[in-house]
């Protein structure tokens, strides 16, 4: 099992890698609070990166008070996805731990 430091050290190198990821317009809007959002929601819900997608990947519509069957959170607390980027150029949609997006 990972140490904490090399579990940081992978979901370091996935945020460095989807901000390299974005266009220049979204990267504009992935800044520190937006790095630290990503970094939170991974952690919470024990991921270190986005999970293979599974199901619509324009996502389903669902409450954010739904809890998720793997992790046990809202879906809330899951992270935005990056490489889907909508209107004034930020995320809608939020990764399931199972791989399934949601538009809460």
């Amino acid at each position: 099992m990972p140490s904490e430091s090399e579990h940081e050290a992978v979901i370091d190198r996935f945020i460095n890698a989807v901000e390299q990821s974005l266009d220049p317009r979204a990267k504009e809007n992935f800044r520190m609070p937006e790095r630290m959002c990503l970094r939170m929601s991974l952690r919470a819900c024990g991921l270190t990166g986005y999970p293979d997608l599974v199901g619509d990947p324009h996502g389903e519509r669902c409450s954010g008070e739904m809890v998720c069957e793997q992790c046990g959170k809202l879906y809330y607390a899951h992270p935005a996805d990056w490489r889907v980027i909508g209107y004034g150029d930020v995320p809608f949609l939020n990764v399931l731990c199972n791989g399934q997006r949601v538009k809460l």
